[in-house]
């Protein structure tokens, strides 16, 4: 078993298996990681395959957008005359 990549810690934990592989834990700073880790030609085929149809993927930034449009109007009577600076970072 190999030691954390982020804290160096020997103390690792199975935490699951999906897709056939295998998944540990560092119990000290609970980063996850995949163990072995797929070889190159393994991430390729699974990332930059032509033959493969990309899964939808959900459109974070334009949920983002509709929600600070939709609590804009909360802000407004604090806003209105003033100088603003930011909203909602």
């Amino acid at each position: 078993m190999h030691k954390c990549a982020v804290c160096s810690a020997a103390d690792i934990e199975f935490l699951a298996q999906k897709n056939g592989y295998r998944y540990y834990r560092c119990a000290r700073c609970e980063f996850i990681f995949l163990d072995p880790m797929p070889r190159q030609t393994e991430l390729d085929a699974l990332y930059v395959n032509p033959d493969k149809e990309a899964e939808p993927t959900y459109n974070k930034a334009g949920s983002r957008l509709r929600r600070a449009f939709a609590k804009l109007p909360r802000f407004y009577p604090y806003a209105r005359g003033r100088d603003v600076l930011d909203l909602g970072c």
